[in-house]
């Protein structure tokens, strides 16, 4: 009877932990592993009850033993179950970590070697999908006819380039093409405004613009590649790209990015907790 009490409150302490976690786990964005935390709810529930009818008893030819049989694998097959979706999120997990690493890898010299050299130098540090991520972006930039890439452009390139961790970040916060036409709807005047602000700004400065960036657009590259340095990355990656845009926080860009719920730092946590 004591060992029957004893699985009983282990069963409804552990209960309440799940629940616990599931509930921080919502509030971190994380629905995948909270949702894959319901069958282990689940199984503690039916496990409890059937240590919950044993205790009861109950006289000869009842059907509290019966019932607490059928309780008892009823939680041990959804526990299992459970346990089974646990590891399968983890192998995916592994295989994207897997994909990102080879992602990082550089394409070698020869894509370098055919661009001139002030475009070289800004290709150079970054791999092979932020590289598909920029190019993308000059393609947006060229079919606006504007002649050099904005935060906006960068968006639609991280947007355009599949498979990649900035894709699949932004799927996971709901960021669209069209969230971000919308916003540059709204925002067109003071977009323009901005622009010229900035143009004058860094002319006053003396600074030099990127090749092919407005310094606005300039200073989200320069922004990455201290992301990437602080993640221990020899390249730039596309998240890199998401979190330079993000820090330099002005733009249609990042108004679309902090009206999905993305911040710096929970970006971050989701990089260093490898959910991408």
């Amino acid at each position: 009877m004591f060992l029957t009490e004893t699985a009983f409150g282990l069963c409804i302490a552990c209960l309440v932990g799940v629940l616990t976690v599931q509930m921080v786990l919502l509030q971190r964005g994380n629905t995948r592993e909270a949702q894959g935390l319901n069958l282990v709810k689940l199984g503690l529930s039916f496990s409890a009850c059937a240590y919950g009818l044993h205790l009861q008893g109950g006289s000869p030819g009842s059907l509290y033993p019966a019932l607490a049989v059928v309780f008892r694998l009823a939680g041990i097959v959804l526990l299992t179950l459970a346990w089974i979706g646990y590891w399968q999120r983890r192998r995916e997990q592994f295989g994207a970590e897997a994909q990102t690493a080879a992602q990082e890898r550089d394409d070698g010299p020869e894509f370098g070697s055919a661009l001139p050299p002030h475009y070289r130098a800004l290709y150079s540090g970054l791999n092979s999908r932020a590289r598909q991520a920029l190019c993308a972006a000059q393609e947006e930039a060229l079919h606006a006819g504007q002649a050099r890439v904005d935060t906006d452009h960068l968006l639609r390139g991280l947007l355009q380039t599949p498979d990649t961790a900035a894709s699949r970040l932004l799927a996971r916060h709901a960021v669209s093409a069209a969230a971000l036409e919308a916003e540059e709807r709204t925002a067109e005047k003071q977009t323009a405004e901005k622009q010229t602000a900035e143009k004058q700004t860094a002319g006053e400065r003396g600074e030099e613009a990127v090749p092919g960036l407005t310094p606005r657009a300039g200073q989200v590259l320069a922004m990455a590649e201290i992301e990437a340095r602080r993640f221990g990355k020899t390249f730039i990656g596309t998240e890199h790209l998401l979190l330079g845009l993000l820090l330099v926080g002005t733009g249609p860009a990042a108004s679309v990015l902090f009206q999905s719920g993305l911040s710096v730092e929970a970006l971050r946590r989701e990089l260093a907790a490898g959910k991408h």
